[in-house]
C-alpha cells in the first residue's frame, strides 16, 4: 500500500490551526532549508557538519518523517515497512536513524515482533510501477481467456472478477 502521508495533520503549536506534515518535512521545506543556508538541496544531508543550525533542522525533518511513518503503520500494522521516494532519496539522508526513529515511535505489545523496515529500490517509480502492475491485474481479471499474469517470481493465478466489477468507472 502507499500511502499519501506528507498529508496527515500535525500541530506544532498547542492552539494553531492543524499543518500537514508536508509543510515541516518536504521537498519544499527543504529548498527553503538549502536557500537559508546557501547549500544545493541535494547535498542537505551531506554539509549537515558544516553548520549546528542546518543540523538540528534536518533531525528535525527526520523526526517528522519518523513519526509519521510510525503512525501509519500503527494504523495497518504491517509486516513490512517499504520507505523512499522523495526526499528519502537524496544523497546521505539517514535512512538508519529513520529505521531506529520509526521503531522508537511505534509501541511495543508483548509477545510481537517489531515491522521490518525496507528501503525501496525503485524509490518514487515504485508507486508508478505498481500502477502499471495493479491495472494490468485488473485488466486480466475482467478476461475470461487471460486470467494469468506473470509476475518476477513466477505466475500468479487472478481471480475472475464478476461482469458487473468489470464495468466499473473507478478503474
Amino acid at each position: 500500500m502507499a500511502l499519501e502521508i506528507g498529508h496527515i495533520p500535525v500541530r506544532d503549536a498547542p492552539h494553531a490551526a492543524p499543518q500537514r506534515i508536508e509543510t515541516y518535512a518536504s521537498g519544499v521545506t527543504l529548498v527553503a532549508l538549502a536557500a537559508e543556508h546557501r547549500v544545493p538541496v541535494a547535498d542537505l544531508f551531506s554539509r549537515v557538519q558544516e553548520s549546528a543550525g542546518l543540523s538540528l533542522a534536518l533531525d528535525h525533518i527526520v523526526w517528522h518523517h519518523a513519526a509519521t511513518i510510525a503512525s501509519a503503520s500503527i494504523l495497518f500494522s504491517p509486516r513490512i515497512i517499504l520507505i523512499g521516494g522523495g526526499v528519502l532519496d537524496l544523497q546521505a539522508y539517514p535512512r538508519d536513524v529513520l529505521s531506529s526513529r520509526i521503531l522508537e515511535c511505534l509501541p511495543r505489545p508483548a509477545g510481537l515482533q517489531p515491522p521490518v523496515i525496507r528501503q525501496a529500490v525503485l524509490g518514487w517509480k515504485a508507486a508508478i510501477h505498481g500502477a502499471i502492475l495493479l491495472g494490468t491485474e485488473r485488466a486480466s481479471a475482467c478476461r475470461p481467456a487471460q486470467r494469468r499474469v506473470t509476475r518476477r517470481r513466477g505466475r500468479a493465478r487472478i481471480p475472475a472478477l464478476p461482469a458487473r466489477a468489470c464495468q466499473s468507472p473507478h478503474w
